[in-house]
């Protein structure tokens, strides 16, 4: 029966309005930015290139989670009411600042950007579960972090439920009553439910009363049998691993590969959150604080190996904002490990307190991790440049004749380097080193195009090199596709009265010995690995010059295109009474699974005939 009355007064029309009108007194600002960012997350589904509504969306994104933190905050403090409307006016025009740094137009936004309003939204979100602890030394934290995970959890949950029952009715009036009903109005129903409605719900089922969590002592036993049952096995396991893997490293003397960071910051993160789980069962279960001080222990040689196979990465290659980004990880590990081995209090409100600093440290301080990856990649560039002649006394040299020798590996160091200085937003640097600084046009592609217009600017072009296809790999036999770009202009040799034959593509001969016919009278064919030019001459083929494949066919399958470079693709071609040069534009190549032998399937070309 008490349930029954409970239900009647959940769904009571009295009782939801009476909710309505707490939650929109406690959190206007919120509610008011939930509410815009719903309505023109709705208008754009219809207008989805409006710059102004693009902008409005992104801040009051942003403005809905910082605001609620600072609501939960201020409610346990006790500043006066002026203090506390003088805050919430500071971080209005705080937010109004920042969305006049906005760019005109949201495509010209470059990685830093999005991660710093990345960032900025991950702090905020952080600083929600820790706002009532910002200022006071309270020991509810774990009750209250579970109760907002939980409130979410359930917020999400109900807003997925209203738009499944909601879309099914809107597909029932589709059905039977032959209502056309717009695919948009799902996707309408979907960001009004998501932006608006779950936040009302999770914002509503906020205690009040933050007492209600300093009386709160019982604690979900189901949390209790995951976390000590499954999780903790299951970290055991993989650390298990980690720490073989770091064995056979020594035993073998092979650095770790890059994979393995990904793996340590895997098992340091969810152990992390583990910590934060089993801590509230410290009292019930004496071997807590002994599994925390394992777990940190063994953070430290795995933090150290990190720091190893990055070290492979970065002395060859230099830092980028990832690699930067595994360091800042890193090292912030490093501190909580030191922080709950040596630290008696081993106050949980340190892990929110320290990610906060580092998120706002690593992307908005003066060093941030994409301005050091920058100045790392220019200083890197400049020297590159100069060692080929491409950089003289501060000024691009595009004059292609007077470049050293650039390999493929180092078209794709400079356009590489070019584009970490575009994410980072200083691709100004190197404006100093051209005449002309190009233009570029706003459009859907601003970024990609900021990186181009650059590198063309340098006298290079986007195809200046080798580029393949993956070996397609099949039951009888595996094959590779190479196309050598033209687009530089490859050191063909210049040969008096000499002609130029084109849309040249060799092919097997067929059974009678003849090749397609077409209007050209040179034809091009492979044999046995061989490539043979030939002419038609009064019905016949005339062998004109040959030339065996044999070695570039296995330079090209044994090292990719690492160590190709546009050179290789020319070859002189054996000929009586002719200078010949064959031009390979590209050539595919098949390997037989059972007799391992590599033959050639297509080539297109380009020949040099002239007179000896």
């Amino acid at each position: 029966m008490k349930i029954v009355a409970k239900l009647k007064k959940i769904f009571s029309w009295n009782f939801l309005f009476e909710k309505l009108m707490i939650v929109l007194k406690r959190f206007p600002l919120s509610i008011a930015s939930c509410l815009t960012v719903a309505v023109v997350g709705i208008i754009l589904v219809e207008n989805e290139d409006n710059e102004l509504l693009r902008r409005i969306l992104l801040i009051g994104i942003l403005a809905a989670f910082s605001l609620t933190a600072l609501k939960i905050w201020l409610e346990n403090t006790k500043y006066s009411t002026v203090v506390k409307y003088s805050l919430f006016f500071l971080a209005g025009i705080l937010l109004l600042v920042y969305y006049l740094t906005f760019p005109e137009k949201i495509n010209q936004w470059q990685e830093i950007h999005w991660w710093r309003y990345v960032a900025l939204n991950f702090t905020a979100i952080v600083a929600i579960f820790l706002a009532p602890f910002f200022s006071q030394n309270k020991s509810w934290l774990w009750h209250y972090n579970f109760t907002i995970v939980e409130k979410f959890a359930f917020a999400f949950t109900s807003g997925a439920t209203l738009f499944i029952g909601l879309s099914l009715s809107l597909l029932s009036v589709d059905f039977l009553f032959g209502i056309k009903v717009e695919y948009n109005l799902y996707f309408k129903l979907w960001i009004f439910l998501a932006a608006f409605v779950s936040p009302l719900i999770f914002l509503a089922a906020i205690p009040q009363d933050w007492k209600v969590f300093e009386n709160k002592t019982k604690k979900p036993k189901w949390i209790m049998i995951f976390s000590f049952a499954i999780l903790l096995p299951l970290l055991a396991f993989y650390l298990l691993i980690l720490y073989i893997y770091g064995i056979k490293i020594i035993a073998t003397q092979t650095w770790p590969k890059g994979t393995v960071a990904q793996m340590i910051l895997g098992y340091a993160t969810i152990g992390t959150i583990a910590m934060l789980i089993i801590d509230v069962f410290r009292k019930e279960i004496a071997k807590t604080r002994l599994i925390s001080r394992v777990f940190y222990g063994s953070l430290v040689p795995l933090v150290i190996l990190l720091f190893a196979g990055l070290y492979q990465r970065v002395n060859p290659y230099g830092w980028t904002f990832p690699r930067a980004l595994i360091v800042v990880l890193g090292v912030w590990f490093l501190v909580l490990a030191f922080y709950f081995l040596f630290s008696r209090k081993q106050n949980l409100k340190f892990i929110h307190a320290s990610l906060i600093v580092f998120v706002l440290f690593s992307f908005f301080a003066p060093c941030n991790i994409f301005n050091f990856s920058a100045k790392d990649q220019f200083n890197r560039l400049k020297v590159l440049l100069e060692s080929k002649n491409v950089l003289v006394g501060n000024k691009i040299n595009n004059k292609k004749d007077e470049f050293r020798s650039i390999s493929e590996g180092e078209y794709r160091t400079i356009r590489t380097q070019l584009e970490v200085l575009n994410k980072a937003g200083q691709i100004s640097l190197v404006h100093p080193w051209l005449e002309v600084v190009p233009t570029v046009e706003n459009n859907s592609r601003y970024n990609r195009n900021q990186v181009l217009s650059i590198f063309e600017a340098f006298g290079f072009n986007e195809d200046d090199f080798i580029s393949y296809y993956n070996p397609q790999r099949q039951e009888e036999y595996s094959n590779i596709n190479f196309y050598f770009k033209d687009s530089l202009g490859y050191p063909l040799p210049k040969i008096n009265d000499a002609i130029l034959l084109t849309d040249l593509y060799s092919n097997k001969l067929d059974s009678e010995g003849v090749v397609e016919n077409n209007m050209n009278p040179y034809v091009l064919f492979h044999d046995k690995n061989k490539l043979y030019l030939k002419k038609r001459n009064e019905g016949k083929l005339e062998l004109i010059a040959q030339v065996d494949l044999n070695d570039l066919i296995n330079s090209l399958w044994g090292s990719g295109t690492r160590d190709i470079t546009p050179e290789d693709a020319v070859l002189e071609m054996k000929s009586e009474g002719h200078k010949t040069f064959c031009l390979i534009k590209s050539i595919e190549i098949e390997e037989s699974r059972e007799e391992k032998e590599k033959s050639i399937v297509f080539i297109d070309a380009l020949i040099v005939l002239g007179e000896m």
